[in-house]
């Protein structure tokens, strides 16, 4: 049995507001939940980086999408989530770029408030 595609889950992390930054990590994570219970195995930088921040790591964003880097490297789809200002994160816009040069595919997913639930509902 082949192993499980590995995906990265793409998404805006950084605004001038820490507010939006908390949301869009809070949703993130409760994606990733939802993820990790269909049993996809994925990266996620949003969730990944809150860590690092909040125990003192002070990166800029090339040195974050240099750490990244080998992530998007061992990943084989990569999964966008659609929040308020993704078409505007420089990140976001690298690592989709990374994936169409390599002709990987690439998934778009705009959450609402319905989304957990399909995502289960569809996982069943």
């Amino acid at each position: 049995m082949p192993d499980k595609p590995l995906a990265y889950l793409a998404s805006p992390i950084t605004s001038t507001e820490k507010r939006t930054v908390v949301e869009r990590q809070l949703l993130a994570a409760r994606i990733s939940t939802v993820l990790t219970h269909l049993g996809l195995r994925f990266f996620c930088p949003a969730i990944y980086s809150k860590e690092l921040v909040e125990n003192g790591a002070d990166l800029t964003h090339a040195e974050w999408m240099l750490f990244d880097s080998p992530f998007l490297q061992k990943c084989d789809i990569l999964i966008v989530l659609c929040l308020t200002g993704w078409a505007d994160s420089k990140g976001v816009a690298m690592e989709i770029e990374y994936f169409q040069k390599r002709r990987k595919p690439i998934f778009y997913l705009t959450p609402d408030e319905d989304t957990e639930r399909n995502i289960l509902h569809y996982g069943n």
